[in-house]
C-alpha cells in the first residue's frame, strides 16, 4: 500500500480519469469450492470511452418486432487505456486478468465525479464494477511502452462479495 496513489496529474491529456483496482486471492473452502477474496489495491490513472453502435456486438439490443428498428441499446464494453500495467499490483505481484476488477471510474483529482453508476437491483448509486477482458501494451516509436490498451466489460455481478465464488 506504500504506492497507493500512482502519479496523478489532472492536466494529463491521455489520462483524464482515475479508477480503483481490486485484486483477488483464491482460497478453497472445506468442500473444495474456490473462493476469491477481493482487496482494494490502488487508484490508477486511466481514460475510457464507448464505441459507436456498429463497432460493438457485445451489448444488449432491443428490437421493435414490427419494423425491426433498434429502439434501445446498452453498451456493456468500455475501451481505453491505463498509464501502467494493471496486472502488476502496487507490491509488484502479477495477477491474471480474471483476478482484477475495475470500479469507480471518475474524473481525475481535478473533478472527482463518478461516471458509471448503477441504478437498480439493490446497487443504486454505487459505482459500476467492470472486468478486464484484454490488456495490451502500446509500444511507441522508440520501443517503449507508452500505455496499456484496455477493454472492460460490465460484470454480471455488481457486489464484490457476490463475485467471490468461482
Amino acid at each position: 500500500m506504500a504506492s497507493l496513489l500512482r502519479t496523478l496529474n489532472c492536466s494529463s491529456l491521455f489520462f483524464q480519469m482515475d479508477c480503483d483496482l481490486y485484486y483477488a486471492t483464491e482460497q478453497e473452502d472445506q468442500y473444495g469450492k474456490i473462493k476469491k477474496e477481493w482487496f482494494f489495491d490502488m487508484i490508477e490513472p486511466c481514460s475510457f470511452y464507448t464505441l459507436g453502435d456498429q463497432s460493438n456486438n457485445n451489448n444488449f439490443t432491443f428490437m421493435n418486432d414490427d419494423s425491426m428498428d433498434q429502439f434501445y441499446k446498452l453498451e456493456t464494453m468500455l475501451y481505453g487505456r491505463f498509464q501502467s500495467d494493471p496486472r502488476k499490483s502496487s507490491d509488484g505481484t502479477y495477477y491474471p486478468l480474471s483476478h482484477i476488477l475495475v470500479t469507480n471510474i471518475r474524473g481525475s483529482t481535478c473533478n472527482t465525479e463518478t461516471f458509471f453508476i448503477e441504478t437498480n437491483g439493490g446497487y443504486e448509486a454505487r459505482p459500476t464494477i467492470f472486468e478486464i477482458k484484454t490488456c495490451q501494451p502500446f509500444v511507441g516509436p522508440f520501443n517503449t511502452v507508452e500505455y496499456y490498451k484496455i477493454q472492460l466489460e460490465r460484470s454480471d455481478t455488481q457486489e464484490l462479495n457476490d463475485v467471490v465464488s468461482c
